[in-house]
C-alpha cells in the first residue's frame, strides 16, 4: 500500500512586498530627517575651509615680506570671490608688484564669499600690518566663519 502525501509548496526563502515596502518608507523618513544637517554641515565645512586657505595664504604673504625684505599684500576682488598676494618689486607703496599667487574661493569653495574689512592687507618687511587689519567672515547663507588680523601680522580664527 502506498501513501499518498499532500502536495506542499517548497519553501522559499525571501520578504514579502509589504515588508520591502515598509523598509523603503522607513529609510526615506531617515534620509529625509537627515538632509537638512548634511548641507548645514557642507555649508559650514566649506566656510570653515575657506577661512582656512585664507589664513594660510595670510601667513604665507607675511613670511615672503620677511624673507624677501619687501612689502606684500592680499589684494581682494570687489565681489568677495577672488584674491591675489602680491610682492611689491620696487620699494614700500609703488605700484609695481609681482603677483604669486591667484586664490579663487568661489571655484574651490562653491557658493562662499569672503567680506574683508578692506580691499587690500598690507606687510612690511618685518611682518607687521599696515593696513587691512580686521575681522575676515566666510560665508554661504546663514553660515559663517570668521579669521581676526591683528596689526602685529598674527592670525587666530573667532569662534
Amino acid at each position: 500500500m502506498t501513501a499518498t502525501t499532500p502536495h506542499r509548496r517548497p519553501s522559499v526563502a525571501g520578504f514579502t512586498l509589504v515588508e520591502l515596502m515598509a523598509v523603503l518608507i522607513l529609510i526615506g523618513i531617515g534620509v529625509s530627517m537627515a538632509a537638512p544637517r548634511v548641507t548645514s554641515m557642507a555649508s559650514r565645512n566649506k566656510a570653515e575651509g575657506a577661512i582656512s586657505r585664507l589664513g594660510a595664504d595670510m601667513a604665507y604673504a607675511r613670511i615672503l615680506a620677511v624673507r624677501w625684505g619687501r612689502p606684500t599684500s592680499l589684494r581682494f576682488s570687489a565681489s568677495g570671490t577672488e584674491y591675489t598676494v602680491t610682492v611689491d618689486t620696487a620699494g614700500t607703496a609703488s605700484p609695481n608688484f609681482r603677483v604669486v599667487k591667484r586664490v579663487s574661493i568661489d571655484r574651490d569653495f562653491a557658493g562662499i564669499s569672503l567680506s574683508p574689512p578692506a580691499a587690500q592687507v598690507s606687510f612690511t618687511p618685518r611682518g607687521m600690518v599696515t593696513a587691512g587689519e580686521g575681522t575676515f567672515t566666510a560665508g554661504h547663507g546663514a553660515v559663517a566663519d570668521s579669521l581676526l588680523l591683528f596689526p602685529t601680522g598674527r592670525t587666530y580664527r573667532a569662534k
